[in-house]
């Protein structure tokens, strides 16, 4: 057991010397240079099973150096334990096998966040801030996250019972709970901010973007839509092909998205619209911070380059890199950054990361002071000067305000997640609302003076007050001279967790966005948007743009894959 990883690393430097044998000599230097550097590795490593101060796992030393060894090449590539590997698969694919909630661990509690609506959890009444006390039993107190998700999910059609401990019950609630496939939604949220524009957020790019975009934006449009706000805020990236199809969906047929180029065979590939576009005359807006990356960066570099809508938000993250995902041994994988990618207009948008620790290259991706792509200058097609490196800058700076300190320290405290689900026990409108199907033991158990709360609901004085009294019956430290100035904002975040809890995710996104400031900026740039799309001369004309550039660079062909976002 303990020769494994020596025997892993000698069997390579066998096999080396087999193919050397079997192709000549060019091959063969080659192979004999990868076999002393092999067996350089293989001496240490068996030293340090054998003579170092404690025991070792030699797997761990191997994976410890496969990510120093990728640590030398780029922050994009690396090494992905099986239970990393697993879970970006699932995040690629959409899609698992489980009861559809998300759990955290709050103060030793398994406690749910939200459970996903239209899953088996959602269905049995299953709430934001209930503790999943057991699974099949056993209590969960203290256990470790991964441990308590392994047990809650299974296969399709099979059961699990919960105990859940609920404020306003005095006893544990019981739910056996069958699993199913839970959809795993890139487009968590679709909705109406006023008559004729709708809001649709894409929180990452995974194999069903392209087919939820499309299914939202229907809908959306018979509401009424006539334009679009985008948000690809704090997007990572995901899948390059779903990049490409998103944004066919607003490019005419045709269009050049984005081009990669690479070292290997096959890298080189331009990536076009392909499908006549179905929104093509929709006014958009796009959305981007400094955590949008990677796929969401394809997008809004494509739209922006070919002036087909506005981008509006901060610098975005500046990953212009392209992932490989390789399946390796015992069901790890790896992440090898395999080409580099160009937005139409030729710009690199990938930031400088040769200088400096990764744990810079992280950091400065989000400082608030960082600096506007400065690189080599490109035109889009109207000819607006855009820039190489360093992210994609938007055309109209917005930047979100910080949280007040006051309201972050609160929130470390999990105080208004613990105040929603309390204020929540006080309203069983949905228990009520889907009572048949509600098991006897909340219809029997359900608490007296429950309190209905509609959606327009809003935080007021009265509530600011319970929410003081909370925290003092909490004996939660705050002081209420330093929260004053910023009474506005602590009621908005209270309100949005209310929501949460009563109504899920997607109610407390549309509170959110009403005091969000890039949004608002956002409907405020909507007629930008219209006339840069319905009459781009008097756009030109309006932004003094100067249509003379320069002819477009030659764009090698070839082929490539996927792009997991930053690490």
């Amino acid at each position: 057991m303990k020769r494994s990883g020596v025997a892993v690393v000698l069997s390579l430097v066998v096999a080396g010397a087999v193919v050397g044998a079997l192709f000549g000599s060019g091959v063969q230097a080659k192979v004999d240079r990868y076999t002393e550097f092999l067996r350089r590795y293989t001496y240490v490593l068996r030293l340090v099973e054998e003579q170092y101060v404690t025991d070792v796992d030699p797997k761990d030393l191997v994976h410890a150096s496969i990510r120093g060894m990728l640590r030398k090449l780029d922050p994009h590539s690396n090494f992905l334990p099986k239970r990393e590997y697993t879970q970006l698969q699932e995040r690629q694919q959409g899609s698992y096998h489980g009861l559809g909630i998300s759990v955290q661990m709050r103060e030793g509690n398994l406690t749910v966040i939200s459970p996903f609506e239209g899953t088996p959890a959602y269905r049995l009444g299953i709430r934001s801030g209930d503790i999943i006390s057991r699974i099949e039993g056993v209590p969960t107190h203290g256990v470790e996250l991964d441990d308590a998700v392994k047990k809650l999910r299974g296969p399709k059609g099979s059961e699990v019972t919960i105990s859940i401990t609920r404020a306003g019950y005095d006893q544990p609630l019981d739910f056996t709970i069958v699993r199913d496939k839970i959809d795993l939604k890139s487009v968590p949220y679709a909705f109406m901010l006023d008559d004729n524009t709708g809001y649709l957020r894409i929180s990452d790019f995974t194999e069903t973007t392209d087919g939820e975009l499309h299914e939202n934006l229907v809908e959306l449009q018979m509401e009424g839509a006539e334009d679009l706000i985008l948000d690809l805020r704090d997007n990572p990236g995901g899948l390059l092909d779903q990049a490409v199809l998103v944004s066919n969906t607003f490019l005419e047929k045709g269009a050049l998205v984005v081009y990669t180029e690479g070292r290997s065979q096959g890298s080189d590939v331009q990536y076009l619209a392909e499908q006549a576009s179905s929104h093509s005359d929709m006014p958009v807006v796009v959305l981007v911070s400094r955590g949008s990356a990677s796929a969401s960066e394809i997008v809004s570099g494509a739209i922006q380059d070919h002036d087909r809508g506005l981008i509006l938000g901060e610098t975005t993250f500046g990953k212009g890199l392209v992932q490989s995902i390789y399946r390796i041994s015992e069901g790890n994988g790896l992440a090898l950054t395999t080409a580099q990618y160009f937005t139409p207009s030729g710009r690199s948008i990938q930031r400088e990361y040769a200088a400096g620790s990764f744990d810079d290259y992280y950091y400065d991706a989000r400082s608030e002071e960082r600096e506007a792509p400065q690189g080599e200058v490109k035109y889009t097609d109207l000819g607006r000067e855009v820039y190489s490196g360093g992210g994609i800058e938007p055309d109209i700076h917005v930047q979100y305000p910080r949280m007040p300190k006051e309201i972050l320290g609160l929130n470390s405290k999990n105080a208004f997640f613990r105040y929603a689900t309390r204020f929540a026990a006080k309203d069983d409108r949905r228990v009520l609302e889907g009572a048949g199907i509600q098991p006897k033991e909340i219809r029997t158990a359900r608490p007296e003076n429950v309190r209905l709360i509609g959606q327009d609901f809003r935080v007021d004085a009265e509530v600011l007050e319970d929410f003081f009294a909370f925290l003092d019956e909490d004996e939660t430290d705050y002081d209420r001279e330093e929260l004053a100035p910023h009474l506005e904002r602590l009621a908005h975040r209270i309100e949005v967790e209310i929501f949460n809890a009563i109504w899920g995710a997607q109610a407390a996104q549309i509170v959110a966005v009403q005091f969000d400031p890039q949004v608002i900026a956002g409907l405020e740039a909507l007629p930008r948007a219209t006339a840069l799309l319905r009459d781009p001369a008097a756009f030109v004309k309006e932004m003094n743009l100067d249509q003379t550039k320069p002819a477009g660079d030659t764009v090698a062909e070839g082929g490539k894959v996927l792009d997991p976002g930053p690490r």
